[in-house]
């Protein structure tokens, strides 16, 4: 399934499936690599990987002055035909196109503090849920302010 939405802003083929175990919606940006995200629902999900795809630009941006352009669905599923892990990631996942969205403000880079056995069991966390360790701090902070 493929929503096509019109809009001048670059489009990114993201891979969307749901975990029963954990009750969760892990998201895949294809084009993308190491930019993931997720959530409680399908919506959240879709909702967060927008933001980490506008994470994702801002880091490659300040590292290399250099904005990714996205590969288009159609060669992503070209590629899936000779790789084995895109064929894989690609079963029975919803891809659909997203954008990094209109934020209400920029995404920033920070620089935290935390004891190393708890950031270990944060990541291990956000990698069970499909999440980079940024997508799921900003969840959790989210939920704690609200």
């Amino acid at each position: 399934m493929t929503q096509n939405i019109t809009s001048s802003r670059p489009k990114w083929s993201v891979a969307f499936d749901h975990d029963p175990e954990v009750g969760m919606w892990g998201a895949v940006v294809l084009d993308l690599p190491g930019c993931t995200s997720g959530g409680d629902s399908l919506e959240e999900a879709r909702s967060n990987v927008r933001e980490a795809i506008a994470i994702y630009i801002a880091d490659a941006q300040e590292e290399t002055g250099v904005v990714p352009s996205p590969l288009g669905l159609e060669n992503i599923l070209r590629i899936a035909e000779a790789d084995a892990d895109m064929r894989e990631r690609l079963e029975g996942a919803i891809v659909l196109e997203s954008d990094a969205g209109e934020l209400k403000s920029r995404s920033v880079r920070v620089q935290i503090t935390m004891n190393e056995g708890l950031l270990a069991r944060v990541d291990q966390v956000a990698e069970s849920v499909g999440m980079n360790r940024s997508a799921w701090l900003a969840e959790a902070a989210r939920r704690l302010i609200a």
